[in-house]
């Protein structure tokens, strides 16, 4: 008989356990093999922050975690297409949520090496099938200092590294389940060749270069942007915009909702304007603010081009972005992009 577990609170403390060195991804169903026969249902009481509802946890014969999955309310039951409530939701008798209406959320896989450091993370999506994975690198005194994020064909998409943790913290060189590291240094994203760097939090690399150039400084900051490829349909091009702190001093920036703001001119030269969507979005800020070390730099994500600019025909274009560093002015301007929209049934 499946055994019912109920968390106190309710809050969902997800397994952080960090991943691997090889690229190619195993299957879910030699990541179920590995795992020992335990994976109880536990529900919580309360829907989480990031919407789940229960987990099962697997682990080795070591004690350790090979396999957790996330439940959530099980669509289109509990809410519709557009993420509104259309049911109450279910609860047993015992007052926790009824394990009937729950279904997979996702799914991941964690790998070991023979030092007990987990060296892969595989993430896996409701039906089974990989939607990425992250692989761990330590240095010689077993810290962890870089992870790679990878797409399911295995293109890298972005790398996080850090510096190296105090000597106390290291343990022999063997870091166990949750790896001893440092500080980030950088977090890097790449186009979608895995190759171009297009935005940077934190210390730019001295291994990568910039390519993109930065827009002019102004009262210690600059501005640059770079596409994650500079041709392609509306919805495949998506825009990074990074902020560079080029003073001695910390320098407090705006980022969030409305701090960004697009310029694009078509190819006789007349700005485009923005969509509804846009607009609104523009109207409606919703701003921190945030200190930048000296010489670092800090990224925002722009959407894709569609999201602003819904009913672009193709057609080559030209693309800047305003970005807020005051609260009262469009205070920097981006490099400039030349892009290329192309009709998606071509």
């Amino acid at each position: 008989m499946e055994t019912v577990l109920r968390t106190c609170g309710g809050l969902h403390s997800r397994a952080l356990v960090l991943a691997a060195l090889a690229v190619a991804a195993p299957s879910l169903a030699q990541s179920t093999t590995q795992a020992a026969q335990d994976g109880s249902l536990i529900l919580y009481d309360m829907e989480t922050e990031i919407g789940t509802v229960g987990r099962r946890e697997y682990h080795d014969e070591a004690g350790r975690l090979v396999k957790l999955i996330l439940y959530a309310h099980a669509w289109p039951s509990t809410y519709s297409a557009d993420g509104t409530a259309t049911a109450p939701m279910r609860l047993s008798a015992r007052g926790t949520i009824d394990p009937n209406s729950i279904a997979v959320c996702s799914i991941e896989a964690y790998d070991y090496d023979d030092r007990g450091r987990s060296v892969r993370t595989s993430r896996y999506g409701r039906g089974g099938a990989l939607s990425g994975f992250t692989v761990y690198r330590y240095d010689h005194q077993g810290s962890m200092r870089v992870g790679i994020d990878f797409t399911p064909d295995g293109r890298k998409s972005s790398e996080t590294r850090y510096s190296r943790p105090p000597r106390s913290a290291v343990n022999g060189g063997v870091t166990g389940p949750h790896p001893k590291r440092g500080p980030e240094l950088s977090y890097l994203l790449f186009d979608d060749t895995g190759e171009r760097l297009i935005a940077v939090r934190g210390a730019l690399p001295d291994d990568l270069p910039w390519t993109w150039g930065w827009g002019q400084e102004r009262n210690g900051l600059c501005c640059a942007i770079a596409p994650s490829s500079a041709s392609g349909t509306l919805d495949e091009i998506r825009i990074a915009a990074s902020v560079r702190n080029v003073t001695s001093d910390a320098r407090a920036v705006a980022l969030g909702q409305g701090c960004l703001r697009p310029v694009l001119h078509n190819g006789a030269g007349e700005i485009v304007p923005i969509g509804s969507r846009g607009r609104q979005y523009l109207l409606t800020p919703h701003i921190a603010r945030l200190a930048i070390e000296p010489g670092k730099v800090s990224h925002s994500d722009c959407d894709s081009l569609g999201w602003w600019y819904p009913d672009l025909a193709p057609g080559r274009y030209s693309l800047e972005v305003e970005y807020l560093g005051d609260s009262t002015e469009w205070l920097l301007v981006s490099n400039t992009l030349t892009i290329t929209i192309v009709d998606p049934n071509w």
